[in-house]
């Protein structure tokens, strides 16, 4: 019921948010709400809406209930309210049938393309929808297991209906982020990805997400004027999707443009404002631009209101290094290690710091992500940069050959990476900078 509420919640925002004139909140943002016994008109002035469609879902035998109502923030009037009821089998198309109604009661000016996304359906198969609805839970956990997990389902979701898009969309995006986080190589990644959003873009083109996706891609291949070209695409065809603009504020960010990466980035957390992922880089994209005060206040906010979120330990530690608090990046560092379940990692980190400060902390991580290397992917990328901290040149470049040679995930981040900030006048960083086109 759970993956199914969520499933319906985000299958509505899809929808809505592809309809020009319409501002629509992303689910990362809205799902905090899911559990709460709010009053909506709160809700409402939280997000800074006009209005809150509120649902609820319930199941008898094998029939599902939809109830749902959108009140108006303004006076606390229900603007419009009606129940669905569905076989558990025909769930699929009821997120479609309240989207449409939704419209009808806002009374949309709709042109006849956007009339032909409302009365699409997604898929008519529903274990194909419940499969492709656990995928996009699984997704948003963002953690190794969860990422593999979301794979299957996507893939289960295709299997049973080979038209469905949006699960090869799913799966695209999956393989980004896996790509992404450097759980596996570019040689694993590359065919996949290309392979499941050029399927889904065949299936529907006006879908955004696979632009985004192949934009991510031709990043990797370096291709930097046909990725900005693709989130545009991407943008074009859905202004209301945050990860369009979080993505190509990352690029722009690593094309050392951090101004116009700041504008996105601010229209990604205008939509969807308590998104972990959009906050991070939101952080980051400030600190490049020396906003170390404000980033660090933010940092902070984000880390007493959620405290599990590895990442934003990560980013504080990067603005420790920069402000030259050499003992509150170690400590961060070893908290977003423990935080991910790299325990080991984490031991050998603060024990190397303990005995020979920054070089035993770097040493020994180095020496964890070699043996880690024998049993699964390590990027070389990865190994580059701890050898890149430790000040060890000749090692850095030699790791970083490796993982041009291999185009590691996260290679693109090389003009802003912290561990090679001192090697920006060295002829061997201003040559790979020329092989992979990157500006000076």
């Amino acid at each position: 019921m759970d993956y199914l509420a969520d499933g319906i919640t985000e299958g509505v925002i899809n929808h809505l948010s592809r309809l020009s004139g319409l501002r629509v909140m992303a689910r990362s943002t809205v799902v905090r709400y899911r559990q709460a016994q709010q009053d909506p008109l709160q809700i409402g002035r939280e997000l800074k809406v006009a209005a809150v469609v509120v649902g609820r879902l319930s199941q008898h035998g094998d029939t599902l209930n939809v109830e749902t109502e959108m009140v108006d923030v303004s006076n606390g009037s229900q603007i419009w309210g009606d129940q669905y009821r569905r076989k558990t089998s025909d769930i699929a198309s009821v997120q479609d049938d309240i989207a449409s109604d939704i419209s009808g009661q806002l009374r949309l000016k709709l042109t006849g393309e956007e009339k032909k996304r409302l009365s699409g359906h997604g898929t008519e198969n529903g274990e194909a929808y419940q499969l492709y609805v656990k995928g996009r839970y699984y997704l948003e956990q963002r953690t190794p297991d969860s990422l593999h997990n979301a794979v299957d389902q996507f893939s289960q979701a295709t299997a049973k209906d080979p038209t469905y898009a949006q699960a090869f969309a799913g799966l695209a995006k999956t393989y980004v982020i896996l790509f992404d986080r450097q759980i596996i190589s570019h040689d694993e990644a590359s065919p996949k990805i290309r392979s499941a959003a050029q399927r889904a873009i065949e299936l529907d083109p006006t879908l955004a997400e696979p632009h985004a996706t192949l934009a991510v891609l031709k990043e990797a291949d370096w291709d930097w004027v046909g990725a900005e070209t693709e989130y545009r695409n991407a943008i074009g065809l859905n202004p209301n999707d945050p990860t369009s603009y979080h993505w190509y504020a990352i690029l722009l960010q690593n094309l050392g443009r951090p101004k116009e990466a700041l504008s996105e980035i601010e229209k990604a957390l205008a939509l969807d404002p308590a998104s972990p992922q959009i906050n991070s880089n939101h952080v980051s994209i400030l600190s490049d631009l020396h906003r170390y005060d404000e980033a660090m206040a933010e940092l902070n906010r984000l880390i007493a209101a959620n405290s599990e979120f590895p990442p934003y330990y990560g980013y504080r530690s990067s603005l420790y290094w920069r402000l030259g608090k050499q003992d509150a990046y170690v400590a961060d560092q070893v908290m977003q290690m423990k935080k991910i379940g790299h325990l080991q990692e984490a031991e050998a980190f603060a024990t190397g710091y303990r005995k020979l400060k920054l070089k035993g902390a770097f040493t020994a991580r180095i020496e964890v992500l070699k043996n880690k290397s024998q049993r699964e992917y390590v990027s070389p990328y990865e190994i580059a940069v701890n050898y890149g901290f430790m000040g060890d040149r000749d090692q850095a470049f030699e790791w970083l050959e490796k993982a041009y040679a291999e185009r590691s995930g996260r290679m693109e981040y090389i003009k802003v990476e912290d561990a090679f900030m001192p090697f920006h006048s060295d002829a061997r960083y201003v040559d790979l900078l020329k092989r992979m086109g990157l500006p000076q």
